[in-house]
């Protein structure tokens, strides 16, 4: 009851918010594109487009406080002792604890002590994902994260962990992305000590055995041939292939069967194989002592699997001194870090991934009857702006829907269901922003003015000078720290995970705060963001299913 009351007020405020500042839009910013006829000189597979003009009307603003702060200062490392000391900062109306610490093996973590909760989690993060791959062995990232689940040191038999979970009320899973692998579990309360020694096993002594390696590359080999027929995943490998061949971004992150088993001293790849990668890294995808899987586990575990290259978050409603001992008696055995600096690597590659690959146009063949307009703008990131919110900016100003905004036109003429703004690749060192729509069969036919559309509503952004910016960041902050007082309780393995994966990128003191407001309005990055957002440095992908017949027709005619 006290829970659907303190909704029921969270929108109740939200509302009068609305009422108080004039609508639907805030009236912090009506913008408007001045709609011409869309040129008509665009073509799918043209690296220029000829677009019009476009202006924006804005309405009056009451200007909230900003500070704008120079984004290229360079912010200290943080410390262990600074992080050990560091106080959350939460919403007044959070009962949580919450403690900062860091093991003697260096392993920083999170505790979350809820008087509210029932069910015990735990996730740890580990800064590697699929870029972390060995150019001779594509989805070892992945595969390696399936085998920490056959079994450890402690607890060898395979399935014991997941046997003790579900009788315990609870699951686990993990996902392994571009630059970071994560790992969570929940159970009940009464099983938290057992669930807690079983689940750090896995980063204290894997088994890796050769054994189960041949059984879980076909577990691995399964999931990628149940992959191939998804029109997303197809999608996200089409933005993959654009990059630089020698990129990590241009790695197969999933892996197959072929790509994980064994390979002989000497042994020559197929010459398909070799065909397709770039000369940069054909060395170094063909060793001449082979491949062998369980070795390449094991360094691959060695490498990347230490203390400082994990984080770790746990929840449960014990109080936080018995959580905290529990933790530390589970994973103090945590594999400590090298002590080169050199070990601790990078996913930057070094280089960007789209240099000289922008102002292109791709036609997608969808499996399914998908209708779709992607437009990307990949550049380097703007410094610190996981602190400043700057791509964020964008998105909210971009992908609005209120009167006067692309979505509501395209919805209006029936050639739209969905418009959105947001990230299409969020790296280390690229960040690609993203304009989408989905589109009807109407919106199908009328595909040149809908691209030329979009383009136009992209243009106009381009425009606004900092003072507006810096009050539709005002806005934003409002909105944020509504959303952060009164954000709602997620599900503890969701707390768990993401918090562990947010320690990558945040102090502990920010690990919730930073997420949802900014620090700062950063002009500086804003027009870098602008400068980014040009016709000559899209890549547009164009998907739809009918794109089949007319590459059929267009083999047909370069056969004859």
């Amino acid at each position: 009851m006290a829970a659907t009351l303190a909704r029921a007020l969270r929108w109740l405020l939200l509302g009068l918010l609305i009422m108080w500042t004039g609508g639907s839009r805030l009236r912090l910013l009506r913008p408007a594109l001045r709609w011409g006829s869309p040129s008509s000189s665009w073509s799918p597979m043209r690296k220029t487009w000829a677009l019009r003009e476009a202006s924006m009307r804005l309405g009056s603003l009451q200007a909230f406080m900003t500070t704008n702060v120079n984004s290229s200062v360079v912010v200290p490392e943080l410390t262990d002792a600074t992080f050990q000391g560091a106080k959350v900062v939460k919403p007044a109306r959070d009962k949580r604890q919450y403690e900062a610490l860091v093991l003697e093996n260096g392993l920083r973590v999170i505790l979350v002590s809820d008087p509210d909760t029932d069910m015990a989690a735990a996730s740890m993060n580990v800064h590697v994902g699929h870029f972390g791959d060995p150019w001779h062995m594509p989805g070892l990232a992945h595969f390696h994260e399936h085998m920490l689940f056959l079994g450890t040191e402690d607890f060898p038999e395979e399935g014991t962990y997941e046997k003790f979970l579900a009788e315990n009320g609870g699951s686990s899973n993990a996902w392994t992305g571009m630059e970071d692998t994560n790992f969570y579990f929940h159970a009940s309360e009464s099983a938290f000590p057992g669930a807690l020694q079983r689940f750090s096993a896995f980063f204290r002594n894997p088994l890796l055995s050769e054994d189960a390696t041949e059984r879980e590359m076909k577990a691995v080999d399964s999931e990628h041939k149940n992959n191939v027929p998804s029109d997303s995943w197809r999608h996200f490998q089409m933005i993959k292939n654009l990059a630089d061949p020698a990129h990590q971004l241009h790695k197969f992150g999933t892996g197959n069967y072929e790509t994980l088993c064994s390979r002989g001293p000497g042994e020559a790849p197929s010459s398909e194989a070799e065909g397709g990668l770039d000369a940069r890294v054909v060395g170094s995808c063909f060793p001449e002592d082979g491949r062998d899987p369980v070795a390449d586990l094991k360094a691959f575990n060695k490498r990347y699997y230490h203390a400082r290259n994990m984080k770790l978050a746990v929840v449960s409603s014990r109080p936080i001194d018995e959580m905290r001992d529990h933790v530390e008696k589970s994973f103090g055995g945590v594999p400590r870090s090298p002590d080169k600096p050199d070990e601790l690597l990078s996913t930057d590659s070094g280089f960007f991934p789209f240099s000289n690959r922008t102002g292109v146009a791709v036609d997608v063949v969808s499996v399914r009857e998908v209708y779709r307009v992607d437009i990307l703008y990949p550049a380097p990131p703007v410094p610190r702006w996981r602190e400043s919110h700057a791509y964020r900016l964008f998105s909210h100003l971009l992908g609005h829907e209120g009167p006067h905004s692309l979505h509501s036109l395209l919805r209006r003429r029936g050639w739209a269901r969905s418009f959105s703004a947001g990230f299409g690749l969020n790296l280390e060192d690229c960040i690609a922003f993203k304009v989408s729509a989905d589109l009807t069969e109407e919106g199908q036919r009328h595909i040149d003015e809908v691209v030329a559309l979009m383009f136009q509503w992209v243009g106009a952004a381009t425009k606004l000078d900092a003072e507006v910016l810096a009050r539709i960041h005002a806005e934003e902050q409002i909105l944020n720290q509504m959303s952060f007082d009164w954000a709602e309780r997620g599900a503890p393995e969701d707390v768990a995970s993401s918090l562990s994966n947010a320690l990558e990128y945040y102090a502990p003191d920010e690990v919730l705060l930073r997420p949802r407001i900014a620090a700062f309005f950063d002009d500086s990055g804003c027009k870098a963001i602008q400068a980014s957002l040009t016709p000559d440095n899209a890549i547009l992908l164009v998907t739809r299913k009918d794109h089949e017949d007319g590459i059929a027709e267009e083999a047909e005619a370069e056969a004859e």
